[in-house]
């Protein structure tokens, strides 16, 4: 009984230790979001191109691949499929490279910090 109440303890601390590493090392860092850009495009910097119903799906594709900087959708078929494109580089990159396409969407990844840069504190 000892035993599994020791092994039982050790995993709850390892975890509460787990966890005040992780806020530690991530204090300044609340997530990322997509800045969107209608009727863009990036050109010249696709790394993959993927068949997508949603834009959400084309993101998650991107946020999975660590070369992906950016991402063009393009307006779907009549199935309602859109292109997407992970890109390897973002507009701001390669601002020459930068067009505008009707029908399409670029969508480039932006860390959100938690301090608040308006007032420079969190």
């Amino acid at each position: 009984m000892a035993v599994l109440w020791l092994t039982q303890f050790m995993i709850v601390t390892l975890n509460i230790l787990l966890g005040i590493l992780f806020v530690l090392a991530n204090k300044d860092f609340c997530g990322s979001a997509f800045e969107t850009q209608v009727d863009h495009t990036l050109v010249g910097h696709v790394i993959q191109t993927n068949v997508v119903v949603d834009e959400f799906e084309c993101q998650l594709k991107c946020m999975g691949n660590n070369s992906c900087k950016s991402i063009n959708v393009h307006r779907g078929d009549s199935n309602g499929k859109r292109s997407c494109e992970l890109n390897n580089k973002t507009r701001q990159m390669k601002p020459g490279h930068f067009k505008k396409k009707k029908g399409s969407t670029y969508y480039s990844s932006v860390q959100a910090s938690c301090l608040d840069v308006s007032r420079g504190r969190k």
